[in-house]
């Protein structure tokens, strides 16, 4: 204890001030932990989000499976496939006059327009 110390008083009461400044909100290492906690309050969160969504999403499709409307897209994709002939080229053509005469018609009006 000095004579000439600016703290006496905490001196006197066996205060390190050294100690008591490291508790101060400002001090590097509050500011370390502070980041710190945040953090892990930010991943706690975003997990705690995830799941929720997560459980909302398992709850809705589960709902949705047991509606009518999928039961009715079930129903549809249960019945079978309507088999369609296949396009076959055509290597001859065959017109009667009468297609010739329009197919004339046309050609001869192409420039009136």
């Amino acid at each position: 204890m000095s004579k000439y110390s600016d703290n006496l008083c905490a001196e006197e009461m066996g205060i390190d001030l050294d100690l008591l400044q490291t508790e101060r909100f400002s001090h590097p290492y509050q500011l370390h932990i502070h980041n710190k906690l945040s953090n892990q309050a930010a991943l706690y969160w975003a997990n705690e989000n995830y799941l929720r969504l997560l459980g909302e999403t398992a709850q809705a499709i589960e709902e949705y499976n047991e509606s009518e409307e999928c039961v009715k897209e079930k129903d549809k994709r249960a019945e079978p496939a309507r088999k369609t002939a296949k396009a076959r080229k055509v290597k001859v053509y065959e017109f009667t006059d009468r297609q010739l005469e329009i197919a004339k018609g046309v050609l001869d009006a192409r420039d009136s327009m």
